[in-house]
């Protein structure tokens, strides 16, 4: 029983100097790196009893990779909850007033759940206010020439020149009231605040050959290519700037995205 306890508690010792080096790898500071590394090498000195040890580190660095992805993806998760739960309760009383002016303007329903691709390809409903008519989606399919415009437009007609969108629509598309409902996906984990932008299928073949690196990561309500305001790009330039953000993700680029955001979001749309 007591070697039992000890193989136990020397396996533990060896995995918590494995977190350690793996924090290290993440913070990168000269002063962390010495103290860590010190810490480290006082765990790795627990007296060896059996082969456990050298099985443990005999882990390659796949292995460790695949463990820093998992702690990355999680503490991204802890922050989208803490965030989205804080963006949530401060947004309230808005989500509320806009939810009755459309509800005032043309009934219900209320929200409208866009269907989108969402990462690893899986199709979820992205939520936002309804900013058009109910029969938003037929009426799109009975006018070919509308549909024309949406497709040369990126999928997307401004509101003053979609006859779908309602006059209170208007309104909540020019100030991004609209987009508040995304934060129930993000609290249910279908999207993050920060990502590249949700797609339909339809807009999938723009990112060709890489459209799996752009599937890998979960859309986000804040991303490169919306922080851009009026200069974000149409298609062909949007896969690009969507997907040089997937490959260079990082705390840092998602601070400075939601720094930019802040304006756009203030200015509204034109």
């Amino acid at each position: 029983m007591r070697l039992d306890f000890v193989r136990s508690f020397h396996l533990l010792t060896l995995f918590c100097a494995g977190a350690i080096d793996l924090l290290i790898a993440q913070v990168g500071h000269e002063r962390a790196d010495r103290s860590l590394r010190w810490s480290s090498a006082w765990i790795r000195g627990t007296p060896q009893r059996s082969g456990l040890r050298t099985r443990v580190e005999g882990l390659g660095a796949g292995s460790r990779s695949a463990v820093a992805d998992t702690l990355n993806r999680a503490a991204r998760r802890a922050v989208d909850l803490t965030g989205g739960l804080v963006l949530l309760v401060l947004s309230a009383p808005l989500l509320t007033a806009a939810a009755l002016a459309v509800f005032l303007g043309s009934g219900r329903p209320v929200f409208f759940g866009h269907h989108r691709v969402g990462q690893g390809g899986k199709p979820f409903r992205c939520w936002k206010l309804r900013t058009m008519g109910v029969d938003a989606e037929r009426a799109l399919d009975r006018d070919a020439s509308l549909r024309e415009r949406h497709l040369r437009n990126g999928f997307k007609l401004p509101a003053d020149d979609d006859p779908r969108v309602t006059q209170v629509g208007r309104w909540l598309r020019r100030t991004y009231l609209d987009e508040l409902p995304q934060l129930f996906n993000v609290l249910n984990g279908t999207m993050s605040l920060v990502g590249p932008r949700p797609v339909v299928q339809e807009e999938l073949v723009h990112f060709g050959a890489a459209v799996d690196e752009l599937l890998a990561e979960k859309p986000g309500i804040f991303g490169e290519w919306t922080s851009r305001g009026r200069g974000r790009p149409d298609y062909p330039g949007r896969a690009h700037v969507e997907l040089d953000y997937v490959r260079d993700r990082s705390f840092r680029r998602d601070l400075a995205i939601l720094v930019r955001s802040v304006p756009v979001v203030l200015r509204g749309h034109e």
